[in-house]
């Protein structure tokens, strides 16, 4: 059974509900010159351009609800002399942990869905927002027919 998109999509932000390490978590994207430094870190759920397949006959479709964990954090003053991964990483990591909090086994969202993962290109900017560093986290949500 398919459960309705949006009881998918809840349930995907509120794994997230409850980390310290993001100050901001919001499933509205905001564009960088809004997340002001008290907003930072920051965690940012977007749906994405989902995909259906029919793996059996007569409608019984399985779908991929792609979503993209956004993540903003804030350098210190340029002449700090600190890495931007040092950090941006952590917050990846923390988007990374909580997805996969049991390696080994599919994180099926409390039985909504058959799995939860990350899956793609983590894209990075580092250093060419300004003071923001950022992360694009691709996850994929599979849910059967």
């Amino acid at each position: 059974m398919n459960y309705p998109r949006e009881t998918i999509a809840a349930a995907f932000a509120a794994l997230f509900s409850g980390l310290t390490v993001f100050t901001t978590v919001s499933r509205v994207l905001q564009v960088p010159a809004n997340v002001s430094a008290e907003m930072e870190p920051a965690l940012f759920i977007v749906e994405e351009d989902e995909a259906v397949d029919e793996k059996q006959a007569y409608g019984l479709q399985a779908y991929e609800f792609p979503f993209s964990c956004v993540v903003f954090g804030t350098m210190p003053d340029a002449g700090s002399g600190t890495a931007p991964g040092t950090v941006l990483n952590p917050l990846i990591d923390a988007v990374d942990s909580t997805i996969n909090s049991t390696p080994g086994s599919p994180n099926a969202l409390g039985g909504l869905v058959v799995n939860c993962f990350i899956s793609g290109k983590i894209m990075k900017a580092e250093g060419y927002l300004g003071q923001h560093v950022v992360a694009r986290i691709p996850v994929t949500i599979r849910t059967g027919a």
